[in-house]
C-alpha cells in the first residue's frame, strides 16, 4: 500500500508541475527566469502552489517543506519547466519520497 501511495504521490506531483507554467500568479512577480535557471517566479510559485493541493490536509509547515523541496531538485534535473517530462517516473517517485522522510511528512 505504501508504495503505491508514494507512487500515487509522485505522479500527481509531475502532472502538476507539468502544468506549472499554466494560469497567472496570483502575486506579482517577475516573469524573467533568474540566470541559473529558465524557472520564472510565476512557474515555481504555480508548482509549489500545484503541490501544495495534493497533500491537502496534511500538515501545512512539512507540506511546504516537501513542496519546496522537491520543486529545488526538479530544478536542479531539468533547469528548462517545459522539459520536466523528460524526467523519468521513478526518479520523481524517488525524489517525492525523499522530501516527505526529510521533513517527517506521514502518508
Amino acid at each position: 500500500m505504501t508504495i503505491f501511495k508514494n507512487l500515487l504521490f509522485s505522479s500527481s506531483l509531475c502532472l502538476l508541475l507539468l502544468a506549472c507554467g499554466g494560469g497567472e500568479s496570483e502575486t506579482k512577480t517577475s516573469d524573467k527566469p533568474s540566470s541559473d535557471s529558465q524557472w520564472t517566479d510565476a512557474d515555481k510559485e504555480s508548482a509549489v502552489r500545484n503541490c501544495k493541493a495534493t497533500y491537502k490536509g496534511y500538515d501545512e509547515a512539512k507540506v511546504a517543506q516537501v513542496c519546496d523541496c522537491y520543486l529545488q531538485k526538479v530544478m536542479e534535473l531539468s533547469p528548462n519547466p517545459m522539459k520536466q517530462s523528460d524526467i523519468p517516473l521513478e526518479k520523481a517517485t524517488e525524489i517525492s519520497v525523499d522530501c516527505r522522510k526529510a521533513v517527517g511528512l506521514e502518508m
